[in-house]
C-alpha cells in the first residue's frame, strides 16, 4: 500500500513522470509470486497424503516452530519487513562503505542527529519520512564539514527531500551496529517515502549520482 501510495501521489502532483508507477508491479510482482510459492509449498506439505511426511510435520513441525529463530524470521517474513528491492528500477547502488545497499528496508539503530548546533541520540526510524525522500549523510565517529556540493544538490529536489547528517552514537554496541550498516566512512543513502534506500553512494561521488537520479525520477517544478 505504502510503496504505491506515494508514488501515486507523486505523480498525481505533477511532481513524477508516469513511468515511476511502473515500478510498483516492477518492485511487488516478485515479492507477490514469492508469497503464493511459498504458501502453496507449506500447504502441500501440510496436507501432504504421504504417511512419512505427515509424520515428520506432525512431531517436528512444533518443535521447529517453535525455534526462536524461525519466529523472528516468519514474523519478519509475514510482516514484509523482510522484503527487499535489491536490483529494482529505483534501487541505485554505488561504491560506499556500510552493509546497507540500495534497495533494502532502513534498519532501526540508535544514532546522533545533528540538531543546530548540537547532536542528539535518536532512533534512525524518528529521522525518516513519509510524506518525502530523506538524505542521509552518515558520517563516521566525527562527523566532517558537510560538502557544498552536495548541499546544492539537494536544494535541486525542494521539498521533496530532507537533508539528515547522523553519527555514531555512544554506547559501543550501538556504534558497531552504526557502523555495520552505515559504514565507517561518509556515505549518503537517499531513504524513498517508503522507507526504502533508492540510491546509496559514497558522499564524493553523492552530488553528481543525487541529481542524476532527481533527473530520471523526478519532474521538475
Amino acid at each position: 500500500m505504502v510503496n504505491l501510495g506515494w508514488k501515486l501521489a507523486l505523480v498525481a502532483k505533477g511532481g513524477a513522470p508516469a513511468a515511476l508507477l511502473d515500478t510498483y508491479e516492477q518492485e511487488r510482482l516478485p515479492v507477490m509470486r514469492d508469497v503464493l510459492f511459498k504458501t502453496e509449498s507449506l500447504t502441500g506439505l501440510i496436507g501432504s497424503e504421504n504417511p512419512i511426511v505427515r509424520g515428520l510435520v506432525n512431531h517436528l513441525g512444533p518443535l521447529i516452530g517453535g525455534a526462536g529463530f524461525v519466529q523472528e524470521s516468519s514474523a519478519a517474513r509475514m510482516s514484509q519487513i523482510a522484503v527487499g528491492y535489491r536490483g529494482g528500477p529505483l534501487s541505485e547502488e554505488h561504491a560506499h562503505s556500510g552493509g546497507l545497499r540500495a534497495g533494502d528496508r532502513v534498519p532501526d539503530l540508535r544514532i546522533r542527529l545533528q540538531a543546530g548546533d548540537a547532536w542528539e541520540e535518536d532512533s534512525l526510524y524518528g529521522a525518516l519520512d513519509p510524506l518525502r525522500f530523506v538524505l542521509l549523510v552518515a558520517h563516521g565517529e566525527t562527523a566532517a564539514a558537510l560538502d557544498p556540493g552536495l548541499r546544492d544538490a539537494a536544494a535541486g529536489w525542494g521539498d521533496l527531500v530532507r537533508l539528515i547528517e547522523l553519527a555514531s552514537p555512544a554506547e559501543t554496541a550501538d556504534s558497531a551496529k552504526y557502523k555495520a550498516a552505515l559504514g565507517h566512512g561518509s556515505s549518503i543513502f537517499l531513504v524513498r517515502p517508503d522507507g526504502y534506500v533508492g540510491l546509496a553512494a559514497s558522499e564524493k561521488a553523492a552530488a553528481h549520482e543525487l541529481t542524476a537520479y532527481r533527473d530520471k525520477w523526478i519532474t521538475p517544478a
